[in-house]
């Protein structure tokens, strides 16, 4: 028997089984090192992300009113008047499923198209009804209404694109006219239904014990209604909070 070479061998296995040790360990060293740099680096995302939504809260929210009240500064002549809107917006806004950014957008729109100022709310109230407190629908019927008001008579294009919103506006106007459909349709070709038809279905549909009357607040009523309100609300909340921080970094940012 070779002692020496045996020795010789168990020496050289126990440098190897400790070299494999200490590959293992660095190896494992080397992954918790990266799993706690991954989660450091996510644990900054989520602050990242939490401080974004947090900025767009208390800032963003102010920035897009400033946008708001300006657009109607224009619109209405004096800043004075624009925030008088807005706040009946704002307050619209909180009592329908309808949030401010749809009941501005539809507002701009209808006034583009001649509402007057004083008819904003009740025409919104009325056109949001018929489109059953949906946004979508909600822009859709304010297009297809406002473009009525701009060539001043109903025609068979605003017809079918009421239809296609939802709204039986062709049959409610043969029951407001004391026509029939068919009569109505050759009418309109003609150019010989007005805006006071119009108006007159709308309101038929909209009031008393019409199809569409009252559909915004019973919408508000519903899950994604009083969501919707919350929104407004918790909105609202963050532009009073944030307003004082809005004014110091837009000042800051006039002096640059």
């Amino acid at each position: 028997i070779d002692l020496g070479a045996d020795a010789a061998y168990i020496e050289a296995e126990l440098k190897k089984m400790n070299s494999g040790m200490s590959e293992t360990k660095s190896s494992t060293d080397g992954a918790r090192s990266s799993l706690q740099g991954l989660g450091t680096a996510l644990k900054a995302l989520a602050v990242g992300a939490t401080g974004k939504k947090l900025y767009d809260w208390l800032i963003g929210s102010n920035a897009e009113m400033e946008q708001y009240v300006t657009s109607f500064t224009v619109m209405r002549g004096s800043a004075e008047k624009a925030q008088a809107m807005i706040k009946s917006m704002t307050e619209f806004a909180a009592a329908t499923p309808l949030e401010l950014t749809d009941i501005v957008s539809a507002g701009q729109l209808l006034m583009n198209y001649g509402v007057a100022a004083e008819d904003l709310i009740p025409t919104m109230q009325k056109l949001g009804d018929l489109a059953g407190g949906n946004a979508e629908k909600m822009n859709r019927v304010a297009l297809a209404y406002g473009q009525m008001l701009a060539k001043g008579k109903v025609t068979g294009e605003e017809l079918r694109q009421m239809t296609e919103a939802g709204v039986p506006l062709l049959q409610t106007l043969a029951e407001t006219m004391g026509k029939t459909t068919a009569e109505v349709q050759d009418l309109s070709s003609k150019g010989k239904v007005g805006i006071n038809d119009l108006n007159n279905a709308i309101t038929s549909l909209t009031t008393g014990s019409g199809k569409f009357a009252g559909m915004m607040e019973q919408q508000s009523q519903t899950m994604n209604g009083m969501l919707s309100t919350m929104k407004d609300n918790f909105d609202q909340l963050g532009r009073d909070i944030g307003e004082g921080a809005f004014q110091e970094i837009k000042g800051t940012l006039q002096e640059v």
